[in-house]
């Protein structure tokens, strides 16, 4: 593992999680809630989950054993694609899917999938992708920490702060655990 990489999986590394965090994923579905939003959030088609990898026979046959496991219904209408490592060493589990609400619920099938078969610790973080404010906008999940965090990336590796400060109210309104700000970290290499 690279040692950017290393550094920020130690802000995620896994401590203590249950089979309740698991399901904080489940709380996303509430940036849909058009009613309750003071501005809308446009949801991507794509989602992902950030792991990192280790000499365990799941990476190698990561997407048969997810396809094959059960319950693996509700992943009916996702298509799964696996970056196996980016520069840092790290692998990407990509789900596109049009429906929001059936991509998130394949996300969060296969986070309970991972978990279940003893690798959570090897789970770093879920990722959603949205626009908000005409804005490429992140809503990044730790799965240590089992709450959420915004992250707007700009041109030249920098961030909008402002729009993260308004998204993190906008979460913390509908519902959604949010992130103390100072644990508000950067992915600059989400491949979508």
């Amino acid at each position: 593992m690279g040692g950017v990489l290393r550094f920020i999986a130690s802000f995620f590394k896994s401590s203590n999680k249950n089979q309740s965090n698991v399901n904080v994923l489940l709380t996303v579905l509430n940036i849909t809630d058009e009613q309750s939003l003071t501005e809308p959030f446009n949801t991507d088609d794509k989602s992902a989950i950030l792991l990192n990898k280790n000499d365990h026979f799941f990476f190698d046959n990561i997407s048969s054993l997810i396809n094959e496991s059960p319950g693996s219904n509700t992943l009916t209408n996702s298509t799964i694609e696996i970056i196996e490592e980016d520069e840092h060493s790290a692998a990407w589990l990509i789900v596109k899917n049009s429906s929001f609400e059936d991509m998130v619920m394949s996300l969060d099938h296969i986070s309970e999938f991972i978990f279940k078969s003893g690798l959570g610790e090897k789970m770093t973080a879920a990722v959603f992708k949205s626009q908000f404010r005409n804005n490429a906008a992140y809503l990044i999940c730790n799965y240590r920490t089992a709450r959420f965090y915004p992250f707007v990336p700009k041109e030249n590796r920098t961030r909008h702060n402002e729009l993260e400060i308004d998204i993190g109210d906008q979460l913390t309104a509908l519902g959604i655990p949010v992130e103390p700000h100072s644990n508000w970290y950067a992915l600059w290499d989400i491949p979508f």
